[in-house]
């Protein structure tokens, strides 16, 4: 699906690759960006709404954070952040690593299944805030890229 939009004035082409896939692939003026779906909640902590859809998947992508920060203004901080509770099992990569688009940085074990956490684009690793056995929470800063 191909949508054309602004944020902050600013024009965005999407294409959204399957909505039903987990992350979605978004690919968003030419470059591609995973996009994890956020549950929204009843008020309450947790507690899933049921009546959460992708009946508008424009939303997925212009949604924000607890900062407020959009899915895109994120990717253009140039952080990753866990998609999911659980504890790190792998790291792939150190401080200083030129890592490529794809690539594998880190596995969350969440609710005994493994996760690899992947590479939004290619650059180098400034940050590694993660260690093996830790606790992450959703949301929490992995890593975060120069430039």
């Amino acid at each position: 699906m191909k949508f054309k939009f602004k944020i902050n004035n600013k024009p965005y082409e999407v294409d959204l690759l399957d909505i039903h896939s987990q992350p979605i692939t978004a690919i968003v003026n030419g470059e591609k960006i995973d996009v994890w779906l956020e549950e929204a909640t009843n008020g309450r902590k947790g507690v899933p709404n049921q009546t959460n859809s992708i009946k508008d998947p424009i939303s997925i992508i212009t949604s924000r954070n607890a900062e407020g920060k959009s899915n895109i203004e994120l990717h253009q901080k140039k952080v990753i952040q866990s998609p999911i509770p659980g504890v790190v099992i792998a790291i792939n990569v150190r401080s200083g690593d030129q890592v490529q688009q794809g690539q594998e940085l880190c596995v969350i074990e969440a609710m005994k299944m493994k996760n690899s956490i992947r590479s939004p684009r290619s650059g180098t690793i400034k940050l590694v805030n993660i260690r093996l056995g830790q606790a992450v929470q959703h949301r929490d800063i992995l890593f975060e890229f120069t430039e």
